[in-house]
């Protein structure tokens, strides 16, 4: 594994730089995802404010279940402006998970080529009458022009018992005029067996993004609800992992500073990791 990038405002990726006890939950959440039944396809959520370690819990369950054989891909869609770069995105991480491990999409190449066609498709899609039909159209042209169910299965085979687990960070930043299809599309268009999702995200951001793009959704979090089977709510760091990172940041940048000089300020100081 690659040397950490250590600051003060990176993600953990080494066990023994957590201090918050995250990689508890990762465990918990990883072993979830591996000993469901392979013939389904689930999605968990890692439910967290800005800087409280969503993306370190997605970096342990990355190293704890490719460990075990898993496929892992990693999808960050704040990145996309655009339905088109969000699929051929999303598409292109899963591809290279696969290929990683030795499987590949015959149809991948015929995608990327097909884009401008996509696009089209894009279109003639937002003319559609409703929400569910117009994400609809989009997932049903993904899926059933460029992934054959027999070529899934082929996969499927090859995998054999283990999953393929996409991982979504930063969902709370994407566009929010993507964020509903992404969750529609997870939940309605990729539901395919052993086909699995682990999203990071604020769900106060993602509820009100919902509840502004459809009124009827009134509290997004309860539309959440009909697309998260698994949701995992961080706890609060505790005050002994604060003055810990505090004290591993200060040997690291500050090494005149010792962590008791900053502990009787400890009340004054912001109680988020990251800040």
């Amino acid at each position: 594994m690659a040397d950490e990038k250590h600051g003060p405002d990176s993600p953990r990726i080494e066990r023994k730089r957590d201090h918050l006890g995250r990689w508890t939950i990762a465990s918990e959440m990883a072993r979830t995802i591996a000993e469901s039944p392979s013939d389904w396809s689930v999605r968990m959520a890692i439910y967290g404010s800005w800087g409280t370690g969503k993306t370190t819990v997605l970096n342990f369950i990355a190293q704890l279940l490719e460990k075990d054989g898993h496929v892992v891909a990693n999808f960050n869609p704040w990145k996309y402006r655009s339905s088109g770069e969000l699929w051929i995105g999303f598409i292109d991480s899963l591809n290279n998970a696969l290929k990683d491990k030795g499987f590949t999409f015959t149809e991948f190449e015929k995608f990327k080529k097909s884009y401008v066609d996509f696009r089209n498709l894009l279109k003639a899609a937002k003319k559609a009458h409703s929400y569910a039909d117009a994400i609809g159209s989009i997932g049903i042209g993904i899926v059933d022009e460029y992934f054959t169910k027999t070529e899934l299965e082929s996969i499927r085979k090859k995998v054999g018992d283990k999953r393929i687990i996409v991982l979504v960070d930063d969902l709370d930043r994407t566009d929010p005029k993507l964020v509903p299809q992404i969750l529609f599309a997870f939940k309605e268009i990729l539901d395919y067996q052993g086909l699995s999702f682990i999203l990071a995200f604020d769900p106060d951001v993602v509820g009100e993004i919902l509840h502004e793009y459809h009124k009827g959704f009134k509290s997004g979090l309860s539309f959440l609800e009909k697309i998260v089977d698994f949701p995992r709510w961080l706890p609060p760091p505790t005050q002994e992992g604060l003055l810990r990172i505090i004290d591993e940041d200060l040997k690291a940048f500050f090494p005149r500073l010792q962590a008791r000089d900053v502990e009787m300020f400890y009340d004054y100081l912001p109680h988020n990791p990251r800040s």
